[in-house]
């Protein structure tokens, strides 16, 4: 399983003078930026997972928008420097045919990784799990989800078939041993996903040849406040 962490930094409202939350302010050397509130500020809990994702030793954490001057709306590259992150590399090397996609947001942040996933040279099915998703607003979010249906993303939900048995292969840390904070090889776990018995998507065992993916945001899933680093 794997989270991106996501914050924000030129896109914070409180940083323009004069802009409002969710409108779109053109921005010397950016551009059109989109106008957020102050989420998940680094260093503070709102930066932080959920207390009820359950991180295993050997899920993948991978952070992006690091750069204080650009935002970030994937999470297989960074907006500031357009480099992949490593979920790109681990997606581009590894036999990965499925990846399963949920969190906040998902007119965002799940649709923009959707659509860069599919962009990948190799084939890999992508699935946006809509009940385990949140979004900015309903226009948006119809707007995306027709957008996924047109690069062949496919939504889905939490109960559907396609997620009810995901076979056994090689965990996050099999085919990423040298990222920082992973956990040591070990013999791969059962991929065994049972929708409605009690598994979370964020929390079951979920390994190639599919993948999850869940942007984790402490003040977008439980209400705290947040933001990344403020441009000083």
């Amino acid at each position: 399983v794997n989270f991106a962490q996501k914050p924000h930094h030129i896109g914070f409202a409180s940083n323009t003078p004069g802009a409002h939350l969710m409108e779109v302010v053109p921005l010397p050397d950016v551009g059109p930026q989109l106008m957020w509130p102050d989420v998940c500020v680094e260093g503070t809990r709102g930066a932080e997972l959920h207390t009820s994702i359950k991180l295993a030793p050997d899920d993948v954490v991978v952070t992006v928008g690091l750069d204080p001057g650009a935002d970030s709306l994937s999470g297989l590259r960074d907006g500031g420097t357009g480099r992949p992150t490593a979920l790109h590399r681990m997606l581009s090397s590894a036999k990965i045919t499925d990846v399963f996609l949920c969190g906040p947001t998902l007119d965002y942040s799940v649709l923009h990784t959707a659509l860069d996933i599919s962009d990948l040279p190799q084939f890999i099915n992508v699935f946006v799990v809509e009940d385990a998703c949140t979004g900015v607003a309903e226009a948006s979010v119809s707007e995306a989800l027709s957008r996924l249906e047109m690069e062949r993303c496919r939504a889905i939900a939490s109960t559907d078939q396609q997620i009810s048995v995901i076979p056994a292969a090689p965990s996050p840390s099999e085919l990423l041993p040298s990222l920082p904070g992973v956990g040591t090889k070990r013999p791969p776990r059962s991929g065994l996903v049972r929708p409605g018995a009690g598994n979370s998507l964020l929390g079951a065992s979920m390994r190639g040849p599919a993948a999850g993916l869940g942007f984790g945001s402490g003040g977008a899933l439980d209400g705290g406040g947040g933001g990344g680093r403020r441009p000083g």
